[in-house]
């Protein structure tokens, strides 16, 4: 009989040790471990009421009973709310704070209600009427915490804003850790956390850096004295050119303005995420710098003062032995007299790229053509690796030739050093040899044989004086 009375109270504590137990494996059963021991505790005060060891009154057995229902229902809101958080997120479905404590907190206020009118007999419609009047004076009161709310509902329905995503407001920059129903917090790059509060979200405009596409954009001025064309493509291939940033979609330069003291290039470029963005920034403005080294291009200084001054002229500087030798060293030259191959060696260059560097970007003019001295390269397009080239391979010549957008883009498989031979050296050939264009269409033919195998022979055959008709118009103007 004595077993009987308890049983109930013995179900209650086996339950609670065995989610005691559970609790390191699985964590969500803390809580629930802890909501059970409460209810085992209650359960025994109201068995051993039930069985004469103890006497109460009637006010506290009722009491005993809204605080049993209370909390085996609370139990049963955890549960609910902690499973269906896992099944959301293992689905890769994220539900605010906010929500949670929305709902938690109508499902509390509505079994209050309950049990005040069932357990205590008492009729809650005055109360609801007080507490209506109650609601709006304390809501005079508490302005800006009610404003905070709304916000925050309202962020949650619209899904403008989720956990994760990151946000620009004015200067501030950080990703969304947190969306409560006063605030939402946020993580800056620097590793601090930033509190703003709902209002300022909803009175101030901010940019949802995420949802479109992790893009930055950063802007930067060139010399008036430097080709437009030169300066966009050397800047697609230094921005290509540092690791974090994608290829697809590809980064979008233009020009900007027309500043006092230099030409203003506007860059749009995309990332993987914002997580280490001022890092990545950095890179790409050093891959810049770089790039613009190699090739001559000027960053200039703000000028307010114009001196003239006269010098008397002096004798031109050396040129690279290695370069002359370079050029004299490949195939297609070895042909040429010295004068010719003086002229050729007079705008070529010798130039280093690290590896993953992008040497030449698909669609870019066709302005110069490369030599592998050292390292190799992969030919791609698009993304897709198409072909790899080594020491004494030479690529670029195709679109330097016609002058048309490269077909490929061409970046370093390793460190890597290239010959550059520009177009400004093979003008200076024709203008005192015409005949040389006969040498780049033979080149040229026997590179279109490796593609013989990818289209029959009528159709290559037409594809092959297409591109001969095109050099000798681009070249020579015919």
């Amino acid at each position: 009989m004595f077993l009987t009375a308890f049983l109930t109270s013995g179900i209650l504590l086996i339950l609670a040790l065995a989610l005691l137990i559970l609790r390191r494996r699985f964590p969500l059963l803390r809580r629930s471990a802890r909501l059970l021991l409460l209810l085992f505790a209650v359960q025994l005060l109201r068995d051993a009421a039930a069985a004469g060891l103890i006497d109460l009154s009637i006010h506290l057995l009722k009491a005993a009973d809204a605080l049993f229902i209370f909390l085996l229902v609370a139990l049963a809101i955890y549960l609910f709310k902690d499973i269906s958080q896992a099944w959301l997120t293992q689905r890769g479905i994220t539900v605010s704070k906010l929500f949670w404590d929305l709902l938690m907190g109508v499902a509390y206020a509505l079994l209050i209600l309950v049990l005040l009118k069932e357990i205590f007999n008492i009729d809650v419609t005055p109360l609801l009427a007080t507490s209506a009047v109650i609601t709006v004076v304390i809501g005079l009161a508490v302005q800006d915490t009610l404003i905070n709310l709304i916000a925050g509902t309202v962020f949650h329905f619209e899904n403008t804003l989720r956990r994760g995503d990151w946000i620009q407001l004015e200067d501030l920059v950080g990703q969304v850790c947190e969306l409560t129903w006063r605030t939402v917090q946020l993580v800056t790059p620097d590793q601090e956390m930033v509190i703003v509060p709902n209002q300022d979200l909803t009175r101030k405009q901010f940019v949802n850096l995420t949802r479109v596409g992790a893009a930055r954009v950063m802007e930067i001025g060139v010399s008036y004295a430097d080709d437009p064309d030169l300066v966009m493509g050397v800047l697609r291939q230094a921005v290509l050119s540092t690791p974090g940033v994608l290829w697809n979609p590809p980064p979008v330069i233009y020009i900007q303005s027309f500043a006092d003291f230099s030409i203003v290039y506007r860059i749009r470029f995309f990332i993987k995420d914002y997580t280490h963005f001022r890092r990545l920034e950095g890179e790409v403005r050093r891959s810049i710098w770089y790039f613009f080294r190699r090739h001559g291009i000027t960053i200039p200084f703000p000028i307010r003062t114009l001196q003239l001054e006269r010098r008397p002229a002096g004798p031109a500087a050396p040129r690279d032995g290695r370069v002359a030798e370079a050029v004299a060293q490949v195939e297609m030259f070895r042909q040429l007299d010295p004068a010719e191959l003086a002229a050729v060696a007079e705008t070529a260059e010798i130039m280093e790229y690290p590896s993953g560097a992008v040497i030449a970007a698909e669609g870019e003019v066709g302005r110069s053509m490369f030599v592998i001295r050292r390292g190799s390269v992969e030919i791609l397009k698009g993304t897709r690796k198409v072909a790899q080239l080594g020491v004494g391979d030479i690529c670029g010549e195709i679109a330097l030739f016609t002058g048309d957008p490269r077909g490929a883009s061409v970046v370093a498989a390793a460190p890597l050093e290239v010959l550059v031979v520009h177009k400004a050296g093979f003008d200076a050939i024709l203008k005192q040899n015409k005949e040389f264009v006969a040498k780049i269409e033979r080149m040229v033919t026997e590179r279109l044989k490796s593609t013989a195998d990818k289209m029959a022979a009528p159709r290559k055959s037409d594809a092959d004086n297409t591109i001969i008709r095109r050099i000798r118009k681009y070249l020579l103007g015919e």
